[in-house]
């Protein structure tokens, strides 16, 4: 599929998601924070829907409602998403800022961006986890980006995850010990994967959770996520650590 034809399909699929009751609301509803909090018990595009909570730390611009419409994401869009991978190792605040990336690359409630920046963040994020495997360096994070990216783009296509969660698979081999983040990333990446056409991973969904809660510590930042995702007011750590 081409990038026109991506950014043409991305608010159909949010639009038919929207339709079939998977969260309140079009593109604006999935991209606005308070919104997507609310349906966070719903079954919807896993990497979009849900925001991940970073706290202060620094992402691309955002507002309560989503994309911030004075944002230049024609312009500046690659150059800062790179600029901000570069200089942050949190994982957490690395899928954060592709999953608003996603929103802007493909003109979600945001300014539109031609096709080009779309494929230019694309082939940018492939580019370095290759480059990262050959040099040696950095190649956990590299592919965490790539799978998460390409998982947001999959989400906009209602397509399979397998590839990106084999990607992410590799920047947990690749990490050399077990990290909540990364066990995080893959129990989201397998989240309603029966709804969502992906029934090989459905499996696996339930070991990431409790391998995550098991790893996090009380009061992190990864364990809050893990409750707001995955918990209810009748679930604590514990409960998701037990499984």
């Amino acid at each position: 599929m081409n990038p026109g034809t991506l950014m043409r399909t991305a608010a159909a699929a949010l639009a038919a998601w929207a339709a079939a009751g998977v969260f309140g609301g079009g593109p604006a509803a999935c991209a606005s924070d308070a919104a997507a909090r609310a349906a966070s018990a719903a079954a919807g595009p896993p990497t979009l829907c849900f925001p991940i909570d970073i706290g202060d730390a620094r992402s691309l611009p955002w507002t309560n409602d989503g994309p911030d419409p004075a944002y230049d994401a024609p312009v500046r869009l690659v150059d800062d998403v790179l600029a901000l991978l570069k200089s942050d190792a949190d994982p957490l605040v690395r899928m954060e800022t592709l999953r608003r990336a996603t929103f802007y690359a493909y003109g979600l409630g945001a300014p539109p961006c031609a096709p080009a920046v779309a494929q230019a963040l694309r082939l940018a994020l492939a580019e370095r986890a290759l480059d990262a495997e050959a040099a040696g360096v950095g190649v956990a994070a590299a592919w965490l980006d790539a799978a998460w990216a390409e998982a947001c783009r999959g989400d906009l296509r209602e397509a399979p995850a397998l590839r990106p969660y084999a990607w992410l698979t590799r920047a947990r081999v690749a990490l050399g010990r077990e990290d909540a983040a990364y066990e995080f990333a893959a129990a989201v990446l397998t989240h309603h994967a029966r709804a969502l056409g992906r029934e090989a991973l459905e499996p696996k969904h339930a070991g990431h959770v409790r391998r995550a809660a098991q790893l996090a510590a009380d009061g992190s930042q990864v364990a809050k996520n893990l409750l707001a995702r995955f918990g209810s007011a009748q679930t604590d750590l514990r409960k998701l650590r037990e499984g």
